[in-house]
């Protein structure tokens, strides 16, 4: 990134992606509403894109339980009236069915569309990354 306005811009971007990672844990439809474009589309890969309505939906549904949602490997690229944010989403899940607790990695990117003062995520695509091999015995 360059200058300070920059500087702004990464900083107010990556704190969207919190928000937006805590409101997902949280199942706080509102919070994540708030975050949210109104043409808003997630696009898994390998699955069928949701749109806004879909999204919330899938998160208010959700059969399990996140215990612990967090990004690694934040990059920001501001372009003006878009800003692409990409990382790694990890998460810590109890399954419904037995309790178990798994651990997920989704690579993703998120675009988000200046909005008046502050930023909108407009359009996520992301992708589930295979766990790591079990050690050996």
């Amino acid at each position: 990134m360059g200058g300070p306005g920059e500087l702004d811009v990464e900083a107010r971007l990556k704190q969207a992606e919190q928000r937006i990672f805590h409101a997902i844990q949280a199942r706080d439809l509102a919070a994540l509403e708030a975050e949210l474009d109104e043409d808003f589309v997630l696009s898994p890969i390998g699955q069928p894109e949701q749109d806004r309505p879909a999204f919330l939906a899938a998160i208010r549904d959700m059969p399990y339980q996140i215990l612990e949602i967090h990004g690694e490997e934040i990059r920001v690229h501001a372009l003006g009236e878009v800003a692409l944010v990409s990382g790694i989403q990890r998460a810590r899940v109890a399954l419904p069915d037995n309790g178990a607790i798994v651990n997920a990695a989704t690579a993703f990117v998120d675009a988000f569309v200046r909005s008046g003062a502050g930023w909108r995520l407009r359009h996520a695509v992301s992708v589930e990354l295979p766990a790591p091999p079990e050690p050996a015995a």
